[in-house]
């Protein structure tokens, strides 16, 4: 089938299915898995935002890029992987100074908040039993009540967005909807538009048109006027036949007038049927198989002495 051929509901269909594919892989290869991510625990992301300083004994300049994702199947502490939700950011450690000012690189880092994970300390009291999302928010509003005493010069407010379109729900309806729209709408409209201006084949040709014999045009001739000559030669021989017909001459024409000559009938005669003088004698008829022994239709010439 060509493409030119395929319908506009049949576009439709398959912007669907790819949509739903391409949901099904986006989904299947979360989380994305950033090189050098390292999981950290809250009270660990909660030192990165006052501008301590990190694990490695090096101070934080800066935390960026806070985004909560919805749940996957990730690794969490202890060697083992569970469906849960977590938080991706970047922090700004250095790695050297130059001329007085620090030089270094922005690292990305992991929080995971999960029952089994249990916290040194935490600005939000016990993590038992509580969700991701709830900790961002009373993390937020205890980093808020907090004097500027208690925070570090390179303290981060905590500004986080939720990616929504990674949740199974907004994948499955995102993707299907902007595919059926991009091939089952806007991608037949362009191919009427190139098949148009003369790049495929017409939509009323069929498919099997050059496996086809040609089929002749019929001509499409005009009546030819009749110049004067040949008006003048199409009287003289009208004339000459008129002439020939009243004649009865039609040695000019051969066969032309002529009749066939019939030939006469014969007359039957109804006499008596009477035999042939010479009858040829009668022969006697002829037996087959008369004798018990033969088994073929074999001519019986009468029995052999014994």
């Amino acid at each position: 089938m060509r493409v030119e051929r395929i319908r506009v509901w049949q576009w439709c269909l398959i912007g669907i299915a790819v949509g739903f594919a391409m949901a099904f892989i986006r989904l299947a290869s979360l989380p994305k898995e950033e090189p050098g991510l390292e999981p950290v625990a809250p009270h660990v992301f909660e030192t990165h935002l006052l501008g301590g300083t990190d694990p490695s004994r090096k101070p934080v300049l800066g935390v960026r890029n806070i985004v909560l994702h919805p749940p996957a199947d990730i690794m969490v502490p202890g060697e083992r992987s569970a469906i849960t939700d977590y938080v991706t950011y970047d922090v700004w450690l250095p790695e050297k100074v130059v001329n007085g000012k620090p030089q270094g690189r922005w690292w990305p880092r992991q929080l995971i908040i999960e029952s089994a994970v249990r916290a040194h300390h935490s600005l939000v009291g016990s993590l038992e039993g509580m969700t991701l999302p709830v900790y961002l928010e009373k993390l937020k509003a205890a980093l808020a009540s907090m004097p500027a005493s208690k925070k570090g010069q390179n303290a981060t407010p905590l500004d986080y967005k939720f990616n929504w379109y990674e949740t199974p729900k907004a994948a499955y309806t995102i993707f299907p909807t902007v595919c059926f729209l991009v091939i089952g709408v806007i991608w037949p409209m362009v191919l009427g538009v190139l098949v148009r201006k003369g790049f495929g084949r017409a939509p009323e040709e069929d498919d099997l048109a050059s496996y086809r014999g040609k089929i002749p045009q019929k001509a499409t001739t005009g009546k030819k006027e009749m110049s004067e000559a040949d008006l003048d030669q199409l009287a003289r021989l009208e004339a000459e036949l008129e002439s020939g017909l009243k004649g009865g001459d039609v040695s000019a024409k051969p066969g032309a007038g002529a009749k066939p000559s019939e030939a006469p009938v014969p007359v039957l005669s109804a006499g008596p049927l009477e035999a042939p003088k010479d009858e040829p004698t009668r022969h006697k008829p002829k037996g087959y198989g008369a004798d018990q022994g033969d088994y073929y239709p074999t001519e019986v010439h009468g029995k052999r002495p014994g």
